[in-house]
């Protein structure tokens, strides 16, 4: 990919084991419709809550080692899919003598009211991203295989990530496991489902299972570290249970008009579907799975 200059619009672990849409939201029809979340006010608030629901998780908004030069500064950050900003915002208002930009397609972030050292760039991945090569000590993936393809996640956002990363400089992919783990039928069902309906729009969902093998056969990493965590989702889990719960809800009916229709179900019926795999939550103590795969570039 050739390099590219800053001319779009601007907007303003380690492993733990586990224990005991809305039809009047406007849907995305990016890359031939490959994302199955809409781009309106229902989305950014689901993405907030999603965003603290990850950083329940995780106790923290990343993995790569370089706490201590975000607080020295000088440092510059990319949110590659930014969504409603909210990483940005945080990571921006906790280290402030660093430079944090953020790009997505759509313009869910915010355009004013951002901490100083921050900015959101609306612009598309898939023409390349408007930046110089080798401009970003760190570069921070979040949640978006279900938003391309497997053929431009593997040939365009990939390339395009390690394009902009200086030597030296880290890349984090963090990703949800579509499998979880203890499914009754009906999440079974909804998983198997889900990968499917992924598949009939060229994605594929199970990337997240080998995207250390995917940076590994760049050449650009020495060793990839993958980190894992499981989390209850359903009411018996507490209050991260519930966060899940509440998770699992919000995109089931951001999906619901597109996705009821993959399963060729009326709305009716696909509603007790959802309500049928809370019903498995609740007896089979499900959980989710979420993966951090980061590394650090190097020179060819």
């Amino acid at each position: 990919m050739a390099k590219r200059n800053e001319s779009q619009i601007r907007s303003s672990s380690s492993r733990e084991s586990p224990n005991e849409n809305n039809l009047d939201n406007q849907e995305h029809n990016d890359n031939n419709g490959v994302y199955p979340f809409p781009h309106d006010d229902n989305e950014i608030d689901r993405l907030h809550s999603q965003h603290y629901y990850l950083r329940m998780i995780w106790q923290n908004n990343f993995s790569v080692p370089i706490k201590q030069q975000l607080i020295e500064g000088g440092m510059k950050v990319l949110d590659i899919g930014t969504g409603s900003g909210i990483w940005i915002l945080e990571m921006a208002s906790e280290y402030p003598l660093t430079t944090f930009k953020g790009i997505d397609v759509h313009q869910l972030f915010p355009t004013d009211c951002s901490p100083k050292n921050s900015e959101f760039i609306q612009c598309d991945v898939l023409e390349g991203i408007p930046f110089e090569d080798e401009t970003f000590d760190f570069v921070h993936v979040r949640d978006l295989v279900p938003a391309f393809t497997q053929d431009q996640w593997e040939n365009v956002l990939l390339r395009e990530a390690l394009r902009v990363c200086k030597i030296g400089g880290w890349i984090q992919f963090m990703e949800w496991d579509p499998i979880f783990i203890n499914e009754g039928p009906n999440i079974k069902k909804f998983s198997d489902s889900i990968i499917e309906f992924s598949k009939s729009k060229q994605g594929n969902l199970m990337i997240p299972e080998k995207i250390d093998d995917h940076l590994l056969s760049t050449k650009k990493f020495s060793s990839v570290i993958h980190e894992h965590k499981y989390c209850p989702t359903g009411s018996w889990g507490g209050t991260l249970g519930k966060m899940g719960l509440n998770d699992f809800m919000q995109a089931t009916e951001a999906i619901k008009s597109n996705f009821s229709n993959f399963l060729n179900m009326s709305l009716q019926e696909y509603e007790q579907f959802v309500q049928d795999c809370v019903q498995d939550f609740e007896e089979t103590r499900t959980y989710t799975k979420t993966h951090r795969y980061y590394g650090q570039k190097i020179s060819n």
